[in-house]
């Protein structure tokens, strides 16, 4: 079974891959994202186009996983090791879309960037990331993350207000515009129906 590797210490105990290696074995092609292996290994490998499996992380996020000499990766990151050489601490996908691997929409990225392109959670009772009801005192809570820190921004009687006063600090601390919106969770490739959204 195919695993994904979501922390820093299972991607360190992975073996590295090299651009040429990987080359060696695959091709990829950076305007659709797909790769196609250049030979088979093997009943399960045949040559051609690799479909690969689809895992999902702990949020329950798609990737597209396959392996390359042995070891599962996924493909986000094999993109970054084919065109650059080398694969950064995390890849963000742009559109949110686990399963586009196109070059223009990854990004190299580290847990702070991440952290400000994050989609809005099924549990979230305000619509808003950072905005939260806060029952003693019968507000609503706004806050925000910077450098690993968790700022209190005050409290709001007024929803709209919290929200506002919210989306003002994501501006100002560089967070993506697609940060806190509802994206789909997808069920196939790029361009499947999606599935739920969260």
């Amino acid at each position: 079974m195919l695993t994904l590797q979501t922390t820093g210490a299972a991607r360190a105990a992975m073996p590295v891959l090299t651009q040429e290696q990987l080359r060696s074995v695959v091709s990829y092609a950076p305007e659709t994202g797909a790769f196609t292996r250049l030979y088979a290994t093997g009943s399960r490998g045949p040559a051609g186009p690799i479909a690969g499996s689809i895992r999902r992380n702990h949020c329950g996020k798609a990737y597209r996983c396959f392996k390359v000499f042995g070891h599962s990766y996924t493909a986000h990151r094999l993109a970054f090791v084919y065109m650059t050489g080398a694969a950064p601490d995390q890849v963000d996908h742009k559109n949110g879309n686990g399963l586009d691997n196109r070059w223009d929409n990854l990004r190299a990225s580290t847990n702070s960037k991440n952290a400000k392109n994050q989609r809005l959670r099924k549990s979230n009772t305000s619509g808003q990331l950072g905005v939260s009801w806060h029952r003693k005192s019968q507000q609503w809570a706004i806050r925000i993350n910077q450098n690993g820190k968790r700022i209190s921004l005050g409290y709001c009687k007024n929803l709209a207000d919290a929200i506002a006063i919210r989306k003002a600090a994501e501006r100002d601390l560089g967070y993506d515009a697609n940060h806190g919106q509802a994206r789909p969770i997808y069920s196939g490739h790029p361009g499947a129906d999606e599935v739920t959204y969260a």
